[in-house]
């Protein structure tokens, strides 16, 4: 989700770069798909009742929160990670490899350990 406007005069902007990202084109598939849900399943059975269309619509309004608020939460985190000047995800990656094997162990043991107390503690306050 690239999209730089630069601004060489104040009479003309022009568009560097524009490259929607993949999940956004889901996004907007998933919403076309929303609206045409209930008239295809009325199509293919006529004996269906509301409530047939609506669970798919239900799931449907799931996948669509859940992406929206990844790519939301995306975008919050590269402006987050841009803004606090932190190096690059690239250069991570690159010192990630430079470690020994026992190292990249840990470091993904510990972040194992932290997703499953974090999904414990997301259980637990449900209840």
């Amino acid at each position: 989700m690239n999209v730089f406007l630069t601004y060489p005069n104040r009479s003309r902007i022009t568009w560097t770069s524009f490259n929607i990202h993949p999940i956004l084109w889901l996004w907007l598939g998933l919403w076309i798909f929303y609206g045409a849900i209930p008239s295809w399943i009325y199509q293919v059975d006529h004996t269906a009742a509301l409530p047939d269309a609506g669970i798919w619509v239900m799931i449907l309004i799931a996948l669509l929160t859940f992406l929206g608020l990844f790519i939301l939460l995306w975008y919050l985190f590269n402006k987050s990670w841009n803004s606090l000047g932190l190096p690059t995800i690239g250069n991570l990656v690159l010192q990630f490899k430079q470690l020994t094997l026992w190292q990249q162990f840990v470091l993904y043991l510990s972040s194992f350990s932290l997703l499953l107390l974090t999904a414990i503690a997301c259980l637990l306050a449900l209840l």
